[in-house]
């Protein structure tokens, strides 16, 4: 079951990413801005008391709540390549479940759509093809071949229009679908050697790994491509963006995940070393901004703080292949917006009752 996808929550034009943060720019009610920039956990909220409007009370009650709610929700789910299932562990490392998707071939890329649905893409050695299942949030299988007859699928994401971007390292290109699977581009991008892992930027510009050819390729939503956007690195893999907007790139030769702007630009060759040459294959990053790094050579996922200083090397565990990570986007519970609207209303009766008594005291002093 997944039990990270009880608890979700939503924004206007939030679409999911594998490090489970908003997309779609600053959020901003009645002129209040709280501070959530596209790639900003929602708990982190810059709404400052003093400048609050009964809006801006609303947002921060609200996002409150949420938090609140969601601290426990977030779990992790690894793809394991030789289980061919996908695992999901809670957020103490915890196995939940090993069993995810299985019998259906060799697991890869894994993504979540706003509503919970897990998609995974994976390769069946039997019929030499592959696919992308969709899974919904119980867990149930809703169908094996939601997209199918693709070579060698790796990576997913999701645009913020909810298209899913699927990369096909056999035919070096990725395909462009909509929301229910219909083909809308099968050649959105070409000319890639070994599209690995993909994420999305708050201004819906996709990056790509492009592992053979050691760089990080940037693609515009008309398909334009810098093809050399990021280059020189050992054989890249995974890829996430930080709660800042930063690029945290996997270098799977050295095992060293470095940090790059949205312009290319090198912020730290060495935010996070793992040790682990050889074997670091893909990047995730939770609603703390905490960076977890999956192990294909052991099966291991560690776990980095925002800082890059290493929590635990052991976070998750239980067999070799972690060959993709991903962690859903938190919504909430129906109830969790009832006791937000009963915040925001909470605020609006003491707003009401503070203007009654100062014009009750402004009369008094009129009639004086």
């Amino acid at each position: 079951m997944f039990r990270g996808t009880q608890n979700r929550f939503s924004l206007t034009r939030v679409a999911v990413s594998t490090s489970g943060y908003t997309k779609g720019g600053l959020l901003s009610v009645a002129g209040h801005s709280c501070g959530l920039t596209s790639t900003t956990p929602v708990h982190q909220c810059q709404c400052r008391p003093s400048r609050l409007t009964t809006a801006g009370c609303a947002v921060a009650i609200t996002l409150a709540v949420l938090w609140i709610t969601s601290t426990n929700a977030q779990n992790l789910f690894v793809s394991n390549l030789y289980s061919k299932s996908i695992w999901e562990f809670d957020l103490g490392g915890n196995l939940i479940t090993a069993s995810l998707g299985s019998g259906l071939g060799d697991p890869q890329g894994i993504a979540f759509d706003r509503s919970g649905n897990l998609y995974m893409a994976y390769y069946d050695y039997g019929v030499r093809r592959g696919s992308v299942a969709k899974l919904g949030p119980s867990g149930a299988l809703i169908s094996a071949s939601f997209i199918s007859g693709l070579g060698y699928p790796t990576g997913l994401a999701f645009d913020s229009g909810g298209n899913l971007y699927v990369a096909n390292t056999d035919y070096g290109r990725i395909a462009k679908y909509s929301p229910t699977g219909n083909l809308l581009n099968a050649t959105f991008a070409t000319g890639l050697s070994s599209a690995w892992a993909m994420a999305f930027d708050k201004d819906d510009n996709l990056y790509v790994t492009d592992s053979s050819n050691n760089k990080v390729v940037k693609i515009g939503q008309s398909g334009s491509m810098n093809a050399s956007f990021i280059t020189g690195l050992g054989y890249p893999t995974g890829l996430c963006f930080d709660r800042s907007g930063d690029l945290c790139v996997a270098n799977y030769y050295t095992g060293i995940i470095s940090k790059y702007d949205t312009t290319g630009h090198l912020l730290n060759a060495s935010f996070a070393v793992t040790g682990q040459g050889y074997n670091v294959e893909s990047l995730a990053i939770d609603l703390g901004g905490n960076l977890h790094v999956g192990n294909n050579g052991n099966g291991v996922v560690m776990k980095f703080g925002p800082d890059g200083n290493l929590i635990n090397a052991s976070f998750a565990s239980g067999g070799a292949g972690a060959e993709y990570i991903a962690f859903p986007l938190v919504v909430p519970e129906p109830s969790c917006w009832m006791v937000a609207g009963l915040g925001l209303s909470t605020v609006l009766v003491v707003k009401r009752r503070k203007r009654s008594n100062q014009d009750g005291v402004s009369e008094g002093k009129s009639s004086d």
